[in-house]
C-alpha cells in the first residue's frame, strides 16, 4: 500500500486523533498485546506513524519502529473519519464498535472469512487495532494502475459467497441467523446506506447531491419519471426488508484489498446487516463498470486503456456465473437475483455520479459522468421488464449502441440459460 507521512495530530476533517492517544493505550497492562510485542517494547522516540490508505469512511495508517525491520515491531491502526454532517450525528466510536459486533458474529458462521480482523478496541475511541495489511493495496489502486487480473476478479467473488453461504437463511441454522439480525437492527448505520442510494439520489432538489450543470439534461430522465421512481421505492423496499444473508452493504473500492499473492480482505463492515445478497452483488460490477467508463476517457494511452476497459466486461461476468454456480439458486430465485441485482446497480450508479465521496475515482472524471448516469438510468428503466422473463441473447446485437445496457443483458441473461 503506498505511504506518506502522518503529523503528530492526525486531522480527518474537523476532527483529530492524538498520536500520544495511541502510544498510551499500547501501555495499558489490561489488554492483550501478543500482536504487538515488539511495538510495546520500543523506545517512544523510535516510533513513527505512516497513512497508508485514505478511503471515504477511515484511513489507515502503519505505526512502526524505524530502527528495526521485523513484522513484530510494526502495528496497522484503523482510524474512522468523521461522517459529513448531513449523515447525522453518528458517534465514531460507535461506529467501530458496531463493526467489531458484526465481526465476531461474522467469526462465528465463517471463521476463514477474509474480513479484515480487529485486534484492539477499547470503547469511546475513534481508532482501532488491526491485522497487518502489508502488501495489500485497494482495489481502486489496483484498477487504476491498471494491474488486476482474473484471479484476482475470483478471489473477490469467492470471499462474497463464502460469507453469504455461510449466512443465508434459507440453508443456514435460522435461529441462530435470527438472532443476529436482532443483535444488529439496533444500529442505523445501515439506514445511511439506503439513505443515500434510493433517497437523497433521487430527490430533484435534495442539497446534498452535488451541482454538475452538465447532467442537468441527463437527470431530467429521472425527475420526470414516475414509472423509474416507482421502481426506486420497489428497490428500496426490497433492501430494508430482504433479510437473506448478512451482507456487507458498502463494497466500493475502497472496501476490498487485494495482496500481491493474489489474496484478498474486505474492509469497513460499519453498514453490514441482515440483508438482500444482491445489493453486494451490485456494488462489485459497478466498481467494475465505473472503472470500463473511466478507461474509455481519451488519454495518450488511449488503446492500452480500452484493451482494460473491455477485460472490466470479463471480470463482471467471470463475477456473475462464480456467484450462480456456487449459491445453488432455484430458477425462479436466479430471476429474482439478477433483476434486483440490475436494480441496485442502477441505484449505486446513480448515486456515486450525484453523492461522490473522497477518494471515489469519478471525481477525476468529468466526460463520462453523463454516460454512467445514464447506464444507471437504463438498468431502472429496464430491471423488471427484461429479468423478470427468460430472457435470450438474441437481444444482444440490438443493444450494440449502448454498452453498459447490453453488457448487463449478456451478464443477467447468462446465468438464466445454464
Amino acid at each position: 500500500m503506498a505511504s506518506r507521512s502522518a503529523d503528530e495530530n492526525l486531522h480527518f476533517e474537523s476532527d483529530t486523533i492524538n498520536f500520544q492517544d495511541i502510544l498510551e493505550l499500547l501501555k495499558r497492562p489490561e489488554h492483550d498485546y501478543s500482536w504487538s510485542t515488539g511495538i510495546k517494547e520500543s523506545h517512544l522516540e523510535d516510533l513513527h506513524l505512516e497513512m497508508v490508505h485514505s478511503g471515504a469512511f477511515f484511513s489507515f495508517y502503519n505505526l512502526y519502529n524505524r530502527k528495526q525491520v521485523q513484522t513484530d515491531h510494526e502495528v496497522m491502526i484503523k482510524v474512522v473519519k468523521p461522517f459529513p454532517q448531513w449523515f447525522g450525528n453518528k458517534e465514531r466510536s460507535l461506529r467501530l464498535s458496531y463493526e467489531q459486533r458484526v465481526l465476531q458474529k461474522l467469526e462465528e458462521f465463517c471463521p476463514t472469512n477474509k474480513a479484515i480482523k480487529i485486534h484492539l478496541f477499547v470503547p469511546g475511541n475513534s481508532f482501532a487495532f488491526i491485522e497487518n495489511l502489508k502488501g495489500y493495496r485497494t482495489l481502486d489502486d489496483h484498477l487504476l494502475s491498471k494491474d488486476f487480473s482474473e484471479d484476482l476478479a475470483k478471489a473477490i467473488i469467492n470471499n462474497l459467497i463464502h460469507i453469504h453461504k455461510a449466512t443465508f437463511f434459507a440453508t443456514s441454522n435460522s435461529n441462530c441467523l435470527e438472532d443476529l439480525e436482532a443483535q444488529l437492527q439496533d444500529c442505523g448505520f445501515p439506514g445511511i446506506i439506503e439513505k443515500m442510494t434510493f433517497i437523497c439520489s433521487f430527490e430533484k432538489d435534495n442539497p446534498t447531491k452535488c451541482k454538475d450543470e452538465s447532467l442537468e439534461k441527463v437527470l431530467l430522465q429521472i425527475y420526470n419519471n414516475s414509472t423509474l421512481l416507482s421502481s426506486v421505492a420497489d428497490l428500496k423496499n426490497s433492501f430494508h426488508t430482504n433479510k437473506e444473508c448478512l451482507i456487507h452493504g458498502n463494497l466500493q473500492t475502497d472496501s476490498i484489498l487485494c495482496s500481491l499473492n493474489g489474496d484478498i480482505k474486505f474492509a469497513g463492515f460499519e453498514f453490514a446487516h441482515v440483508g438482500s445478497c444482491a445489493f453486494d452483488m451490485a456494488c462489485i460490477l459497478v466498481n467494475y463498470l465505473v472503472a470500463f467508463y473511466h478507461f474509455l476517457e481519451p488519454s495518450e494511452h488511449s488503446d492500452q486503456n480500452h484493451q482494460f476497459a473491455q477485460s472490466m466486461i470479463e471480470y463482471m461476468k467471470i463475477s456473475g456465473q462464480l456467484y450462480i454456480e456456487k449459491m445453488h439458486f432455484r430458477n425462479d430465485q436466479v430471476k429474482k437475483f439478477w433483476s434486483e441485482v440490475a436494480g441496485f446497480a442502477g441505484c449505486v450508479i446513480i448515486r456515486r455520479v450525484l453523492l461522490p465521496l473522497p477518494e471515489d475515482i469519478l471525481h477525476t472524471d468529468k466526460f463520462s459522468k453523463a454516460d454512467v448516469l445514464e447506464a444507471g438510468i437504463r438498468l431502472l428503466k429496464n430491471n423488471t421488464f427484461l429479468f423478470s422473463s427468460l430472457c435470450s441473447l438474441i437481444f444482444l446485437p440490438f443493444f450494440t449502441l449502448f454498452l453498459p445496457f447490453s453488457i448487463f443483458l449478456f451478464f443477467f441473461s447468462f446465468p438464466t440459460l445454464l
